[in-house]
């Protein structure tokens, strides 16, 4: 992401230069780090967290420094900004019917208790498609992790693998997640996808390496840069304040992490 919006200002010859500031922690307010921003005096704003307080949302619309979010957004009506992002409803609604048209019925989900837009909408994405094809969705269908990084797919899946009641698939919230549920079959000798099929979600570099070879959905975060980027700029240099919006279409990457039971 960071890649794309740094191609953007090379190819249009902007004399403008990257802050950076790593949130170690997801739930994380970014309050701290855009005080830090403006007090180098940035033109502008690209932040990849939505974590951003009722009453300080007033008062960057006072100050009126453009900001732009990339990959996320907020669910509430006092969220007027920009925002740059992969419709994340579709792409978890097409992975589960990519399962389904398969023949896999005992689907499980790992997703996260995260309070974040993509948590929101990959959720109702799975729920959808099931419900769509009257497959019945209990307690046992969906676990929530805490955190979505390979530690937390490799505890999911031992909970799930280790159940009486096995799915035939899982679909991760995301590629890291899947790495972890791939790392538990692999030392519990369970083979993929001939016991278990397991997807993915974001597409990182990789998924697609031989021995990984995940089926995932590609979230292209390096064009979700480059949009951002080019929003941020035409606000800046027009001082246009209102709220630009673009959704960027999923697509499915078929590897060989499926199996067919049909």
């Amino acid at each position: 992401m960071i890649r794309g919006v740094e191609e953007y200002i090379k190819m249009n010859n902007l004399k403008h230069s990257l802050l950076l500031s790593d949130i170690s922690n997801i739930n994380e307010s970014i309050n701290p780090y855009i005080e830090t921003f403006l007090s180098n005096r940035v033109a502008g704003i690209l932040s990849t967290s939505e974590n951003i307080d009722k009453e300080y949302m007033n008062y960057l619309r006072e100050i009126n420094i453009p900001i732009v979010f990339l990959d996320c957004y907020r669910k509430k009506k006092e969220f007027t900004f920009s925002y740059v992002t992969i419709n994340d409803y579709k792409g978890a609604y097409d992975i589960t019917e990519y399962l389904i048209k398969n023949g896999h019925k005992k689907i499980n989900f790992i997703s996260s208790d995260i309070d974040s837009s993509f948590t929101w909408d990959r959720n109702k994405g799975f729920k959808a498609a099931m419900k769509k094809n009257n497959i019945t969705i209990n307690e046992d269908n969906i676990l929530f992790c805490r955190n979505i990084g390979i530690t937390d797919g490799f505890k999911s899946a031992e909970i799930i693998l280790s159940s009486k009641n096995k799915p035939t698939a899982i679909i991760c919230i995301n590629d890291e997640v899947a790495y972890g549920v791939i790392d538990y079959c692999y030392k519990n000798k369970i083979r993929i996808p001939d016991d278990i099929s397991i997807t993915g979600f974001d597409d990182n570099s990789y998924s697609s390496l031989s021995f990984i070879d995940l089926t995932t959905v590609r979230d292209p975060v390096k064009e979700i840069g480059q949009i951002g980027a080019a929003i941020l700029f035409d606000k800046i240099i027009t001082k246009n304040g209102e709220q630009i919006i673009k959704i960027v279409e999923p697509e499915i990457m078929v590897r060989n992490s499926v199996k067919s039971l049909i």
